[in-house]
């Protein structure tokens, strides 16, 4: 193999013929840029050993973007999650965002640049995310010989350096309602003119289960025997309830059976009435999925949205005089609360929840139990005094 060095400019330049292509072509590889002729001729005996040794890759020509798409296709493939698909879709965009490039071009310092200008747009958790899936594509791209190094591999997320507001808003506890506010807000819901609404609210307060997986409950989830519900699925509306999906849950933790009262079930019954009527009244037009909670007017049999949950409670809170910018969220946040203070061990109520670790959870619940054991403490005060 030969190479030939000549100057560019003020800088050296080569072109080394590394043999035939599969079409029996004659290759010449070149590189400029070089400071000085001895740097050139480095490049070009690393090049020629690489290609006697059969490592030699011609980095391609294709676009950072169009590599990324084609990337989230392949990781479409492997059956992930649509939601988890979407959130790739919007990662890949960031990036591309600021590697409007050749694949080949990202060094380690421009994917350096890259993860620096995101920390100025996009909070840690997000930017955690973009990452993830920068290393990802990087990686596949050296699996298929598109590229020779992954500039990913000594990228540094930037160091978030919090302001006293985000300390101190960060160790507020999230919003939930006492025990006489969540009384107030099902008496709301008891007498509202609306008929799920008692329903709704109160599976949400006795079960703790989130709002998506509401939206999708079965008749044949509610477990008469056990006196249970079986939490399986979750909705998934991107493109509105029409074009509703049920996901499985997010985690093999989130799959459970909770335990619930008894007038639950009793509800079960009036709601399935309710449900005979409907069918009765749209007939071919109804949506017939075994669906408990549907749309309360158009779209027939469809499961009730989680925006239409939303629009409920703050309804219910405003008639109770509560705090209206509580959230069906929040009554997942009461629900740990009342367990707590009944005395129900942290573990029990993550598993209950349907997740293994969940900072929310545990600091509602060591709120709760300090205030308890601030009690204790104070009743073991007055025995003391007591003559």
């Amino acid at each position: 193999m030969k190479g030939s060095f000549y100057k560019r400019g003020k800088a050296w330049a080569f072109q080394v013929d590394i043999g035939p292509d599969k079409n029996g072509k004659r290759k010449r590889i070149g590189r400029s840029g070089f400071p000085t002729k001895k740097a050139a001729q480095a490049e070009a005996a690393k090049i020629i050993n690489e290609v006697e040794e059969k490592t030699f890759i011609v980095e391609s020509d294709i676009y950072f973007r169009t590599f990324a798409d084609k990337w989230l296709e392949m990781y479409k493939a492997l059956g992930k999650k649509e939601s988890s698909v979407r959130s790739r879709d919007t990662q890949i965009k960031e990036l591309a965002s600021k590697l409007d490039c050749k694949i080949k071009d990202v060094t380690g310092l421009v994917y350096q640049e890259a993860l620096n200008e995101l920390s100025k747009e996009y909070c840690k958790n997000t930017l955690d995310g973009i990452h993830t899936t920068g290393k990802m594509i990087f990686s596949k791209a050296i699996e298929l010989g598109i590229i020779k190094k992954n500039p990913t591999t000594y990228a540094k997320k930037p160091l978030y350096v919090k302001t006293v507001d985000q300390i101190e808003s960060e160790s507020e506890i999230p919003k939930f309602l006492e025990k006489d506010e969540l009384k107030r807000l099902l008496n709301a819901a008891e007498i509202s003119h609306l008929r799920d609404d008692y329903f709704i609210f109160s599976i949400l307060a006795y079960s703790g289960i989130r709002v998506g997986e509401l939206c999708l409950l079965k008749e044949q989830d509610f477990l008469v025997d056990t006196q249970e519900v079986s939490i399986t699925k979750t909705l998934y509306e991107p493109g509105g309830i029409l074009k509703y999906k049920a996901l499985p849950p997010k985690t093999k933790s989130s799959i459970r059976k909770i335990p619930i009262e008894p007038f639950l079930f009793d509800e079960l019954k009036k709601q399935k009435v309710r449900i005979a009527e409907d069918k009765m009244k749209h007939r071919q037009d109804y949506h017939d999925e075994g669906y408990v909670f549907t749309q309360p007017r158009r779209n027939p049999g469809y499961p009730m949205s989680t925006k239409m949950v939303r629009i409920r409670m703050k309804a219910l809170l405003e008639a109770a005089g509560l705090d209206t910018t509580l959230t069906p969220h929040s009554l997942r946040h009461t629900h740990v609360s009342l367990l707590a203070a009944a005395g129900v061990n942290l573990p029990e109520i993550q598993e209950r929840m349907g997740h293994i670790d969940d900072k929310t959870t545990s600091s509602i619940y060591l709120h709760v139990t300090k205030n308890k054991k601030r009690e204790a403490s104070q009743k073991f005060a007055q025995l003391l005094q007591s003559p």
